[in-house]
């Protein structure tokens, strides 16, 4: 049997109390647990987003989580947000 997944996404995103928060869920295709893969026929040329969003995450000080739940991928973000007048 073939899956079809539709390109669905949702993206949410909101500041308070000094923090940037950013929750994204996208259908994805299961394949191994950890890190999700990309799906793209060259691995060797794509495929290094998550490990790039955490290595940001973590340069900023930052939170983040991820869970799958079916085809579902959730993305979960949390970055402090600099103060005005100092640098990032």
């Amino acid at each position: 049997m073939m899956l079809q997944y539709a390109l669905t996404l949702r993206l949410v995103a909101a500041v308070e109390l000094g923090l940037c928060i950013l929750l994204y869920a996208g259908i994805y295709k299961p394949r191994t647990p950890g890190l999700p893969e990309t799906s793209k026929d060259d691995p060797a040329r794509h495929g290094c987003g998550m490990r790039s969003i955490r290595y940001v995450v973590e340069k900023y000080d930052g939170l983040m989580s991820f869970q799958t739940e079916d085809a579902i991928f959730h993305l979960n973000l949390c970055l402090p947000v600099p103060e005005e007048g100092t640098a990032a």
